[in-house]
């Protein structure tokens, strides 16, 4: 079974099939475009969460850094007050991080 509709998109005529799996909410052409839609905002997550897990090593890296220069007898007592100053600045980034991190992942 067959009907013509009106696309809700773009207005033009197009046919659904009453027995079919294919997404008919749109005529094909809007369907399409939807599709290379869909894939261009994934792509963009996909760089996104890339960007996100560099963030996130590279704060680690920062904190071990820290947590080294802290503990060194090289380093002055102006640099061991400054650590100890931005230690939980770095910390509560990378918290953020991992928490918009997780909320990019829970939206996959």
């Amino acid at each position: 079974m067959e009907q013509t509709v009106k696309c809700p998109i773009c207005d033009r005529p197009y046919k659904v099939y009453g027995y079919t799996s294919a997404d008919q909410s749109a005529c094909p052409l809007c369907v399409r475009e939807a599709e290379k839609d869909r894939k261009e905002r994934h792509k963009t997550m996909e760089l996104t969460g890339e960007a996100l897990y560099e963030a996130i090593e590279g704060v680690k890296r920062l904190e071990t850094a820290m947590a080294e220069d802290h503990n060194s007898p090289d380093t002055h007592q102006q640099g061991v007050l400054w650590i100890q100053h931005n230690a939980l600045k770095v910390y509560n980034t990378r918290l953020s991080l991992e928490d918009i991190r997780d909320s990019l992942n829970e939206g996959e």
